[in-house]
Protein backbone atom coordinates (compact mmCIF):
# COMPACT_ATOMS: atom_id res chain seq x y z
CA UNK A 1 0.00 0.00 0.00
CA UNK A 2 2.74 2.63 1.04
CA UNK A 3 4.34 1.74 -2.34
CA UNK A 4 1.20 2.59 -4.01
CA UNK A 5 0.60 5.72 -2.52
CA UNK A 6 3.94 7.28 -3.20
CA UNK A 7 3.03 7.01 -7.12
CA UNK A 8 0.81 10.22 -6.44
CA UNK A 9 3.57 12.17 -5.14
CA UNK A 10 2.88 15.36 -6.46
CA UNK A 11 -0.63 15.20 -6.92
CA UNK A 12 -1.94 14.25 -3.28
CA UNK A 13 -4.30 17.55 -3.46
CA UNK A 14 -5.60 16.32 -7.20
CA UNK A 15 -6.62 13.26 -5.15
CA UNK A 16 -8.26 14.65 -2.54
CA UNK A 17 -10.37 17.28 -4.62
CA UNK A 18 -11.49 14.94 -7.05
CA UNK A 19 -13.78 12.80 -4.88
CA UNK A 20 -14.83 16.29 -3.22
CA UNK A 21 -16.08 17.78 -6.58
CA UNK A 22 -17.50 14.65 -7.66
CA UNK A 23 -19.73 14.69 -3.96
CA UNK A 24 -20.50 18.23 -4.74
CA UNK A 25 -22.26 17.55 -8.18
CA UNK A 26 -23.50 14.48 -6.56
CA UNK A 27 -25.21 16.61 -3.62
CA UNK A 28 -27.04 19.13 -6.47
CA UNK A 29 -28.27 16.11 -8.33
CA UNK A 30 -30.28 15.01 -5.10
CA UNK A 31 -31.97 17.94 -4.46
CA UNK A 32 -33.77 18.30 -8.34
CA UNK A 33 -35.90 16.11 -7.90
CA UNK A 34 -37.26 17.85 -4.67
CA UNK A 35 -37.60 20.72 -6.48
CA UNK A 36 -39.54 19.17 -8.98
CA UNK A 37 -41.90 17.60 -6.32
CA UNK A 38 -42.08 21.27 -4.94
CA UNK A 39 -42.88 22.92 -8.86
CA UNK A 40 -45.43 20.00 -9.21
CA UNK A 41 -47.44 20.02 -5.48
CA UNK A 42 -47.25 24.38 -5.52
CA UNK A 43 -46.59 25.33 -9.31
CA UNK A 44 -48.63 23.32 -11.16
CA UNK A 45 -51.35 22.23 -9.03
CA UNK A 46 -51.52 25.70 -7.92
CA UNK A 47 -51.40 27.26 -11.30
CA UNK A 48 -48.58 29.23 -9.83
CA UNK A 49 -46.37 30.30 -13.09
CA UNK A 50 -43.92 32.56 -10.83
CA UNK A 51 -43.21 29.42 -8.46
CA UNK A 52 -42.77 28.03 -11.67
CA UNK A 53 -40.19 29.78 -12.87
CA UNK A 54 -38.49 30.34 -9.83
CA UNK A 55 -37.58 26.94 -9.18
CA UNK A 56 -37.06 26.37 -12.49
CA UNK A 57 -34.12 28.79 -12.84
CA UNK A 58 -33.01 27.05 -9.08
CA UNK A 59 -32.88 23.86 -11.06
CA UNK A 60 -30.72 25.48 -13.89
CA UNK A 61 -28.20 26.96 -11.61
CA UNK A 62 -27.83 23.57 -9.84
CA UNK A 63 -27.39 21.59 -12.94
CA UNK A 64 -24.32 24.36 -14.35
CA UNK A 65 -22.98 24.37 -10.87
CA UNK A 66 -23.27 20.10 -10.71
CA UNK A 67 -21.29 20.66 -14.72
CA UNK A 68 -18.89 22.74 -13.75
CA UNK A 69 -17.75 20.45 -10.87
CA UNK A 70 -18.05 17.50 -12.99
CA UNK A 71 -15.63 19.04 -15.13
CA UNK A 72 -13.20 19.97 -12.47
CA UNK A 73 -13.53 16.88 -10.96
CA UNK A 74 -12.71 15.06 -14.34
CA UNK A 75 -9.51 17.25 -14.81
CA UNK A 76 -8.23 16.27 -11.08
CA UNK A 77 -8.82 12.91 -11.54
CA UNK A 78 -7.58 12.62 -14.84
CA UNK A 79 -4.55 14.51 -13.90
CA UNK A 80 -3.94 12.62 -10.64
CA UNK A 81 -4.51 9.09 -12.65
CA UNK A 82 -1.86 10.21 -15.69
CA UNK A 83 0.83 11.26 -13.09
CA UNK A 84 0.49 7.75 -11.47
CA UNK A 85 1.09 6.36 -14.20
CA UNK A 86 3.63 8.26 -15.98
CA UNK A 87 5.75 7.61 -12.27
CA UNK A 88 4.97 3.66 -12.16
CA UNK A 89 5.94 3.30 -15.87
CA UNK A 90 9.36 5.32 -15.09
CA UNK A 91 10.13 3.23 -12.34
CA UNK A 92 8.69 -0.21 -13.87
CA UNK A 93 11.15 0.65 -17.83
CA UNK A 94 14.28 1.79 -14.85
CA UNK A 95 13.69 -1.86 -12.31
CA UNK A 96 13.59 -4.04 -16.21
CA UNK A 97 16.84 -2.66 -17.24
CA UNK A 98 18.42 -3.60 -13.83
CA UNK A 99 17.57 -7.12 -14.61
CA UNK A 100 19.96 -10.26 -15.05
CA UNK A 101 19.11 -12.37 -18.17
CA UNK A 102 18.12 -14.99 -15.83
CA UNK A 103 15.01 -12.64 -14.71
CA UNK A 104 14.73 -11.53 -18.38
CA UNK A 105 14.16 -15.60 -18.79
CA UNK A 106 11.61 -16.14 -16.43
CA UNK A 107 9.39 -12.86 -17.14
CA UNK A 108 9.97 -12.92 -21.10
CA UNK A 109 9.96 -9.99 -23.07
CA UNK A 110 6.43 -10.07 -24.10
CA UNK A 111 5.34 -10.44 -21.27
CA UNK A 112 7.46 -7.32 -19.46
CA UNK A 113 6.28 -4.94 -22.36
CA UNK A 114 2.30 -5.45 -21.98
CA UNK A 115 2.88 -5.10 -18.51
CA UNK A 116 4.99 -2.06 -19.47
CA UNK A 117 2.19 -0.54 -21.79
CA UNK A 118 -1.14 -2.47 -21.69
CA UNK A 119 -1.39 -3.13 -17.50
CA UNK A 120 -0.16 0.57 -16.35
CA UNK A 121 -3.07 2.06 -19.42
CA UNK A 122 -5.55 0.00 -17.66
CA UNK A 123 -4.33 1.12 -13.85
CA UNK A 124 -4.31 4.46 -14.86
CA UNK A 125 -8.24 3.96 -16.32
CA UNK A 126 -9.27 2.35 -12.59
CA UNK A 127 -7.73 5.30 -11.19
CA UNK A 128 -9.62 7.98 -12.78
CA UNK A 129 -12.88 5.95 -12.52
CA UNK A 130 -12.16 5.79 -9.05
CA UNK A 131 -11.08 9.07 -8.06
CA UNK A 132 -14.60 10.23 -10.09
CA UNK A 133 -17.02 7.50 -9.09
CA UNK A 134 -16.10 5.59 -6.10
CA UNK A 135 -17.54 7.96 -3.78
CA UNK A 136 -19.97 8.96 -5.98
CA UNK A 137 -22.06 6.34 -6.53
CA UNK A 138 -22.83 5.03 -3.17
CA UNK A 139 -23.28 8.58 -2.01
CA UNK A 140 -26.39 8.52 -4.68
CA UNK A 141 -27.61 5.14 -3.73
CA UNK A 142 -27.16 5.31 -0.14
CA UNK A 143 -28.49 9.42 -0.70
CA UNK A 144 -31.56 8.83 -2.92
CA UNK A 145 -32.67 6.22 -0.34
CA UNK A 146 -32.71 8.59 2.65
CA UNK A 147 -34.65 10.94 0.49
CA UNK A 148 -36.90 8.22 -0.37
CA UNK A 149 -37.81 7.12 3.08
CA UNK A 150 -38.20 11.05 3.99
CA UNK A 151 -40.58 11.44 1.39
CA UNK A 152 -42.59 8.22 1.99
CA UNK A 153 -41.32 5.54 4.56
CA UNK A 154 -43.75 2.75 2.83
CA UNK A 155 -42.47 3.50 -0.68
CA UNK A 156 -39.32 3.23 1.00
CA UNK A 157 -39.31 -0.39 0.99
CA UNK A 158 -39.27 -0.34 -2.79
CA UNK A 159 -36.26 1.18 -3.18
CA UNK A 160 -34.19 -0.89 -0.60
CA UNK A 161 -35.67 -4.65 -1.89
CA UNK A 162 -35.06 -2.75 -5.86
CA UNK A 163 -31.08 -1.84 -4.68
CA UNK A 164 -30.37 -5.19 -2.73
CA UNK A 165 -31.73 -6.85 -6.10
CA UNK A 166 -29.43 -5.10 -7.98
CA UNK A 167 -26.64 -5.35 -5.76
CA UNK A 168 -26.98 -8.74 -5.38
CA UNK A 169 -27.14 -9.58 -9.56
CA UNK A 170 -23.94 -7.12 -9.81
CA UNK A 171 -21.74 -9.32 -7.25
CA UNK A 172 -22.91 -12.45 -8.71
CA UNK A 173 -21.77 -11.13 -12.21
CA UNK A 174 -18.54 -9.87 -10.96
CA UNK A 175 -17.80 -13.03 -9.01
CA UNK A 176 -18.07 -14.96 -12.21
CA UNK A 177 -16.21 -12.56 -14.89
CA UNK A 178 -13.03 -10.86 -12.42
CA UNK A 179 -11.48 -14.62 -12.87
CA UNK A 180 -12.06 -14.81 -16.64
CA UNK A 181 -10.37 -11.26 -16.92
CA UNK A 182 -7.59 -12.16 -15.38
CA UNK A 183 -7.52 -14.93 -17.29
CA UNK A 184 -7.63 -12.74 -20.61
CA UNK A 185 -4.64 -11.20 -19.62
CA UNK A 186 -2.67 -14.17 -19.58
CA UNK A 187 -4.12 -15.29 -22.23
CA UNK A 188 -2.85 -11.18 -24.22
CA UNK A 189 1.07 -12.48 -22.82
CA UNK A 190 1.08 -15.67 -24.55
CA UNK A 191 -0.39 -14.39 -27.79
CA UNK A 192 2.17 -11.34 -27.60
CA UNK A 193 4.75 -13.82 -27.02
CA UNK A 194 4.12 -16.32 -30.25
CA UNK A 195 3.19 -13.26 -32.31
CA UNK A 196 6.90 -11.76 -31.18
CA UNK A 197 8.87 -15.18 -31.65
CA UNK A 198 7.37 -15.70 -35.39
CA UNK A 199 8.02 -11.91 -36.33
CA UNK A 200 11.67 -12.16 -34.91
CA UNK A 201 12.30 -15.85 -35.90
CA UNK A 202 10.45 -15.38 -39.17
CA UNK A 203 13.76 -16.51 -41.41
CA UNK A 204 13.64 -19.81 -38.62
CA UNK A 205 10.55 -20.61 -39.35
CA UNK A 206 10.05 -20.52 -43.47
CA UNK A 207 14.20 -22.32 -43.00
CA UNK A 208 12.31 -25.43 -41.33
CA UNK A 209 9.09 -25.04 -43.23
CA UNK A 210 6.90 -24.94 -39.74
CA UNK A 211 4.56 -22.24 -41.39
CA UNK A 212 1.76 -24.23 -40.79
CA UNK A 213 2.18 -25.42 -37.03
CA UNK A 214 3.17 -22.02 -35.84
CA UNK A 215 -0.20 -20.89 -37.56
CA UNK A 216 -2.15 -23.78 -36.09
CA UNK A 217 -0.77 -22.70 -32.30
CA UNK A 218 -1.59 -19.16 -32.95
CA UNK A 219 -4.92 -19.84 -33.82
CA UNK A 220 -5.54 -22.07 -30.97
CA UNK A 221 -4.25 -19.44 -28.48
CA UNK A 222 -6.46 -16.26 -30.63
CA UNK A 223 -9.35 -18.74 -30.32
CA UNK A 224 -8.95 -19.72 -26.63
CA UNK A 225 -8.62 -15.77 -26.17
CA UNK A 226 -11.65 -14.88 -27.97
CA UNK A 227 -13.79 -17.86 -26.17
CA UNK A 228 -12.56 -16.32 -23.04
CA UNK A 229 -13.93 -12.47 -24.17
CA UNK A 230 -17.37 -13.67 -25.58
CA UNK A 231 -18.08 -15.75 -22.22
CA UNK A 232 -17.04 -12.38 -20.00
CA UNK A 233 -18.84 -10.33 -22.38
CA UNK A 234 -22.22 -12.53 -22.24
CA UNK A 235 -22.19 -12.53 -18.64
CA UNK A 236 -21.40 -9.00 -18.47
CA UNK A 237 -23.69 -7.79 -20.93
CA UNK A 238 -26.77 -9.53 -18.62
CA UNK A 239 -25.80 -6.36 -15.57
CA UNK A 240 -27.64 -3.90 -18.04
CA UNK A 241 -31.11 -5.81 -19.21
CA UNK A 242 -31.32 -6.98 -15.72
CA UNK A 243 -30.76 -4.10 -14.19
CA UNK A 244 -33.03 -1.94 -16.15
CA UNK A 245 -35.89 -4.93 -15.49
CA UNK A 246 -35.66 -4.62 -11.74
CA UNK A 247 -35.02 -0.56 -12.07
CA UNK A 248 -38.66 -0.60 -14.28
CA UNK A 249 -40.49 -3.12 -11.66
CA UNK A 250 -39.43 -0.89 -8.94
CA UNK A 251 -41.22 1.97 -10.72
CA UNK A 252 -44.24 -0.17 -11.09
CA UNK A 253 -44.26 -0.66 -7.61
CA UNK A 254 -44.06 3.34 -6.82
CA UNK A 255 -46.74 4.13 -9.15
CA UNK A 256 -49.37 1.32 -7.62
CA UNK A 257 -48.43 2.09 -4.20
CA UNK A 258 -48.02 6.33 -5.05
CA UNK A 259 -51.79 6.09 -6.87
CA UNK A 260 -53.23 4.53 -4.18
CA UNK A 261 -51.78 6.79 -1.71
CA UNK A 262 -52.70 9.82 -3.74
CA UNK A 263 -56.44 8.67 -3.80
CA UNK A 264 -56.31 8.24 0.02
CA UNK A 265 -54.40 11.49 0.35
CA UNK A 266 -51.31 10.49 2.37
CA UNK A 267 -49.02 11.06 -0.17
CA UNK A 268 -48.65 14.10 -2.65
CA UNK A 269 -48.44 13.76 -6.46
CA UNK A 270 -45.56 15.61 -6.38
CA UNK A 271 -43.54 13.00 -4.06
CA UNK A 272 -44.76 10.41 -6.55
CA UNK A 273 -42.66 12.21 -9.18
CA UNK A 274 -40.04 12.76 -6.69
CA UNK A 275 -39.42 9.23 -6.10
CA UNK A 276 -39.83 7.54 -9.97
CA UNK A 277 -36.56 10.22 -10.20
CA UNK A 278 -35.22 9.10 -7.41
CA UNK A 279 -35.90 5.78 -9.01
CA UNK A 280 -34.03 6.57 -12.68
CA UNK A 281 -31.13 8.21 -10.50
CA UNK A 282 -30.84 5.11 -8.43
CA UNK A 283 -30.70 2.83 -12.19
CA UNK A 284 -27.69 5.20 -13.35
CA UNK A 285 -25.93 5.03 -10.00
CA UNK A 286 -25.90 1.57 -9.63
CA UNK A 287 -25.25 0.77 -13.24
CA UNK A 288 -21.98 3.36 -12.92
CA UNK A 289 -21.18 1.19 -10.02
CA UNK A 290 -21.09 -1.93 -11.90
CA UNK A 291 -19.34 -0.72 -14.19
CA UNK A 292 -16.44 0.79 -11.96
CA UNK A 293 -16.42 -2.33 -10.18
CA UNK A 294 -15.27 -4.12 -13.57
CA UNK A 295 -12.55 -1.19 -14.14
CA UNK A 296 -11.27 -1.42 -10.73
CA UNK A 297 -10.93 -5.10 -10.65
CA UNK A 298 -9.10 -5.08 -14.41
CA UNK A 299 -6.79 -2.48 -12.53
CA UNK A 300 -6.44 -4.23 -9.62
CA UNK A 301 -5.72 -7.16 -11.82
CA UNK A 302 -2.93 -5.27 -13.40
CA UNK A 303 -1.68 -3.63 -10.70
CA UNK A 304 -0.45 -7.57 -9.07
CA UNK A 305 1.18 -8.04 -12.49
CA UNK A 306 3.30 -4.97 -12.60
CA UNK A 307 4.40 -5.37 -8.80
CA UNK A 308 5.05 -9.00 -9.42
CA UNK A 309 7.89 -7.46 -11.83
CA UNK A 310 8.37 -4.36 -9.21
CA UNK A 311 9.28 -7.04 -6.42
CA UNK A 312 11.63 -8.96 -8.42
CA UNK A 313 15.05 -8.07 -7.61
CA UNK A 314 17.89 -8.87 -10.29
CA UNK A 315 19.89 -12.03 -9.04
CA UNK A 316 23.13 -10.04 -9.70
CA UNK A 317 24.37 -8.03 -7.06
CA UNK A 318 26.82 -5.01 -7.97
CA UNK A 319 30.28 -4.99 -6.87
CA UNK A 320 32.58 -1.72 -5.45
CA UNK A 321 35.73 -2.04 -7.08
CA UNK A 322 35.61 0.50 -9.89
CA UNK A 323 38.75 -0.26 -11.60
CA UNK A 324 39.92 -3.28 -13.78
CA UNK A 325 43.73 -3.59 -15.39
CA UNK A 326 42.78 -6.36 -17.33
CA UNK A 327 46.21 -8.24 -16.92
CA UNK A 328 44.52 -12.07 -16.31
CA UNK A 329 41.33 -13.17 -16.80
CA UNK A 330 40.53 -16.72 -15.25
CA UNK A 331 37.85 -19.62 -14.81
CA UNK A 332 38.23 -21.54 -12.07
CA UNK A 333 35.79 -24.84 -11.80
CA UNK A 334 33.06 -22.82 -13.60
CA UNK A 335 29.90 -24.62 -14.35
CA UNK A 336 26.33 -22.93 -15.40
CA UNK A 337 22.72 -24.03 -15.92
CA UNK A 338 20.20 -21.84 -17.17
CA UNK A 339 17.61 -23.26 -14.97
CA UNK A 340 18.35 -23.74 -11.40
CA UNK A 341 17.15 -28.16 -11.87
CA UNK A 342 18.39 -28.33 -15.73
CA UNK A 343 21.28 -29.74 -17.03
CA UNK A 344 24.68 -27.78 -16.79
CA UNK A 345 25.58 -26.10 -20.30
CA UNK A 346 29.19 -25.67 -18.77
CA UNK A 347 30.74 -28.10 -16.45
CA UNK A 348 33.74 -27.34 -14.04
CA UNK A 349 35.45 -25.14 -16.97
CA UNK A 350 39.32 -23.93 -16.51
CA UNK A 351 41.04 -21.76 -18.21
CA UNK A 352 43.42 -18.67 -18.11
CA UNK A 353 43.85 -15.47 -20.64
CA UNK A 354 46.67 -13.22 -20.14
CA UNK A 355 47.56 -10.33 -21.23
CA UNK A 356 48.08 -9.39 -25.23
CA UNK A 357 47.45 -12.91 -25.57
CA UNK A 358 44.93 -14.15 -28.30
CA UNK A 359 42.48 -16.91 -27.18
CA UNK A 360 39.86 -18.42 -29.32
CA UNK A 361 37.18 -20.94 -28.46
CA UNK A 362 35.54 -23.02 -31.20
CA UNK A 363 32.62 -25.23 -30.98
CA UNK A 364 29.42 -26.41 -32.81
CA UNK A 365 26.02 -24.49 -31.87
CA UNK A 366 24.99 -24.92 -28.14
CA UNK A 367 28.13 -25.76 -27.34
CA UNK A 368 28.41 -22.77 -25.06
CA UNK A 369 30.41 -20.45 -26.26
CA UNK A 370 27.78 -17.11 -25.76
CA UNK A 371 27.41 -18.64 -22.77
CA UNK A 372 30.80 -17.66 -21.80
CA UNK A 373 30.86 -14.30 -23.22
CA UNK A 374 27.37 -13.95 -21.11
CA UNK A 375 29.18 -14.78 -17.86
CA UNK A 376 32.78 -13.06 -18.30
CA UNK A 377 30.08 -9.78 -18.66
CA UNK A 378 27.57 -10.82 -16.05
CA UNK A 379 25.03 -10.97 -17.99
CA UNK A 380 24.44 -14.53 -16.08
CA UNK A 381 26.11 -14.98 -12.61
CA UNK A 382 27.67 -18.64 -12.88
CA UNK A 383 26.36 -21.68 -10.56
CA UNK A 384 29.76 -22.94 -9.79
CA UNK A 385 33.18 -22.30 -9.36
CA UNK A 386 34.52 -18.56 -9.98
CA UNK A 387 35.42 -15.97 -12.66
CA UNK A 388 38.64 -14.18 -11.91
CA UNK A 389 40.22 -10.59 -13.51
CA UNK A 390 43.13 -9.64 -12.07
CA UNK A 391 42.95 -11.65 -8.78
CA UNK A 392 39.59 -10.69 -7.64
CA UNK A 393 36.37 -12.40 -8.47
CA UNK A 394 34.03 -10.45 -11.08
CA UNK A 395 31.50 -10.09 -8.82
CA UNK A 396 33.46 -7.89 -6.75
CA UNK A 397 33.99 -4.97 -9.80
CA UNK A 398 30.83 -2.51 -10.20
CA UNK A 399 28.85 -3.72 -13.46
CA UNK A 400 29.31 -0.79 -15.36
CA UNK A 401 33.40 -1.21 -14.88
CA UNK A 402 33.06 -4.72 -15.67
CA UNK A 403 30.73 -4.63 -19.16
CA UNK A 404 32.77 -1.33 -20.09
CA UNK A 405 35.91 -3.06 -20.13
CA UNK A 406 34.49 -5.56 -23.05
CA UNK A 407 33.52 -5.23 -25.98
CA UNK A 408 30.72 -7.77 -27.09
CA UNK A 409 29.04 -8.28 -30.20
CA UNK A 410 25.74 -10.25 -30.24
CA UNK A 411 25.00 -13.23 -32.68
CA UNK A 412 22.09 -11.66 -33.58
CA UNK A 413 22.68 -8.17 -35.04
CA UNK A 414 19.90 -5.79 -33.93
CA UNK A 415 19.47 -2.19 -35.26
CA UNK A 416 17.57 0.59 -33.24
CA UNK A 417 15.42 3.32 -35.07
CA UNK A 418 17.59 6.04 -36.49
CA UNK A 419 20.62 6.65 -38.74
CA UNK A 420 23.50 3.89 -39.51
CA UNK A 421 26.32 6.77 -37.89
CA UNK A 422 23.52 6.71 -34.48
CA UNK A 423 24.08 3.27 -34.09
CA UNK A 424 27.25 2.72 -34.33
CA UNK A 425 27.59 5.51 -31.60
CA UNK A 426 25.65 3.70 -29.21
CA UNK A 427 28.99 1.65 -28.25
CA UNK A 428 30.71 5.28 -28.13
CA UNK A 429 30.74 5.22 -24.19
CA UNK A 430 34.39 6.15 -23.58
Amino acid sequence: MKLFIQYFKGHYHQVVLAPLFKMLEASFELLIPYILANIVDYGIRKNNVGYIYKQGMIMICLGIIGGICAIVAQYFSAKAAMGFGSRLRKDLYKHIFSFSNREVDYFGNSAMVTRLIQDINQIQIGINLALRLLLRSPFLVIGACILAYKLSPSMAIVFFVTVLSILGGIFLIMYVTVPLYKKIQKSNDIIGRITRENYIGVRVVRAFNRQNREKKEFNSDNKYNIDLQKKSGFISSLLNPLSFALINLGVVGILYLGGRGVDKGYIKQGDVVALISYMSLLLLALLVLANLIVAISKALASYGRVMEIMYTNSSIKDGEIDKIKGDEIVFKNVSFAYNKDGENTLSNLNFTIRKKEIFGIIGCTGSGKSTIASLLTRMYDVSEGGIYIDGKNIKEYKLSVLRKAFSFVPQNALLFTGSIRENLCLGKTR
